[in-house]
């Protein structure tokens, strides 16, 4: 008689290498569909439209103000001629101003563009994990889908038999229970593949990729670095690059706000008519900020004081997140290699049948120890889903930005 014990040793968690990591070369084709999709999501169109509507606002706030045209023109009111003047005059802020404007407005820039690259960053992610649990979504859909075959063909071969008086009328109903049960988790199944379909498709609506996507049926390869690598790429990546820009813009603020208090200039050409004979001339102005820009250094300052605080924050929040996901993402890893050796080849649900159709089983052994075997390969599968996930996450921090 087949020992039983024996019997899921052999068989336990089947689906691993099934569902387990592809060849390297799988990951390349995977990732450049990731890529894609993120980039023809409309959320990334946007924040591109609005960078660069940013950039052209920061270069219109740093010219020179538009030139003044003054006519004046008096009427006589005795016997005295009629007089009139007319000036043209440019304003112009402290020299000083404009570089520190200019400086100021390249860092806003440079801190833009590495926020947008964080958020490409971060929908290459969301749109991996989508992509990720379609593929296991499938899968399961595909195991239940092989379950429920065989409960239906062996629920149809006990009503034979009772019809010919060779089993039991409870038999019979057990065999209609676990068919009804398998139909029912299949389509449970069916509508979390079509629920996480959707959302995919809701990403990038138009673009090509996610056709690709859809298509995808193996998980793609990803290697998992030591720690200390993603460590040290995490400190180059766009998040803390951004943060680190965004100080430096707040730094040269305090330099705009300190030369915005120093005195502005106008100087102009003036043409007056008076008593017959007509004038030329110049005119120069000096405007002295002394209320108006008054607690402007102050308020500069302070944003920059939180700037550097922010970066200080971030950087120790990302150390921690990637040293919690690299430890989850290694546990997962260790799982799943200790399951491969065991699974290779080997068919679950032939080999218990073959037990049952030689008396080794009895139906209640024969379900129980099917359903047993079943949650490990399910069980597997979210295993190689959940390392896939947490891998590519990591990874991410050391692709190049978009």
């Amino acid at each position: 008689m087949l020992n039983i014990r024996f019997l899921k040793y052999i068989i336990v968690a089947s689906g691993v290498i099934a569902f387990g990591f592809q060849h390297a070369e799988a990951q390349e084709p995977f990732s450049d569909i990731v890529r894609r999709i993120a980039a023809e999501t409309p959320s990334y169109r946007a924040e591109q439209a609005r960078l660069q509507a940013s950039v052209e606002s920061m270069r219109a706030e740093n010219v020179l103000e538009n030139p003044e045209l003054e006519f004046e023109r008096l009427w006589s009111a005795g016997e005295a001629d009629n007089k009139w003047s007319g000036s043209l005059s440019q304003s112009f802020d402290w020299p000083g101003a404009y570089r520190a404007r200019n400086r100021a407005a390249l860092a806003l820039a440079t801190a833009g563009k590495l926020g947008l690259d964080e958020n490409f960053r971060q929908l290459q992610v969301k749109a991996a994990e989508s992509i990720v649990q379609l593929i296991a979504a499938n899968r399961k859909v595909d195991i239940l889908s092989e379950m429920h075959d065989s409960m239906k063909r062996l629920r149809e071969e006990y009503d034979r038999a009772w019809q010919m008086g060779e089993t039991t009328i409870l038999d019979v109903n057990k065999m209609k229970i676990e068919e009804m049960r398998s139909a029912a988790e299949l389509e449970e199944a069916r509508a979390e593949a079509n629920t996480i379909k959707a959302d995919l498709l809701a990403m990038a609506p138009e673009s090509d990729a996610i056709d690709q996507a859809l298509d995808l049926s193996d998980f793609p390869y990803m290697r998992l670095e030591p720690a200390d690598v993603y460590a040290g790429a995490a400190e180059l990546s766009p998040e803390l690059r951004y943060y680190s820009a965004i100080s430096e813009a707040e730094a040269a603020n305090v330099a705009v706000a300190k030369a915005q208090r120093l005195p502005g200039f106008s100087l102009g050409y003036v043409h007056a008519f008076e008593e017959g004979t007509h004038f030329n001339g110049l005119s120069v102005g000096v405007s002295l900020p002394i209320y108006s820009r008054k607690h402007s250094v102050a308020a500069a300052t302070q944003l920059g004081m939180a700037a550097r605080f922010d970066l200080i924050a971030r950087r120790t929040e990302l150390e921690n997140r990637i040293a919690a996901d690299h430890a989850s993402a290694s546990s997962l890893k260790r799982q799943i290699e200790r399951f491969s050796p065991l699974v290779e080849g080997v068919n679950n649900l032939s080999l218990l049948r073959k037990a049952l159709d030689g008396g080794e089983l009895s139906l209640l052994d024969y379900l129980q120890e099917t359903n047993y075997f079943l949650r490990a390969r399910l069980d597997c599968l979210a295993l190689v889903r959940d390392y896939t996930i947490m891998a590519f996450r990591l990874n991410s921090y050391m692709a190049p930005a978009m």
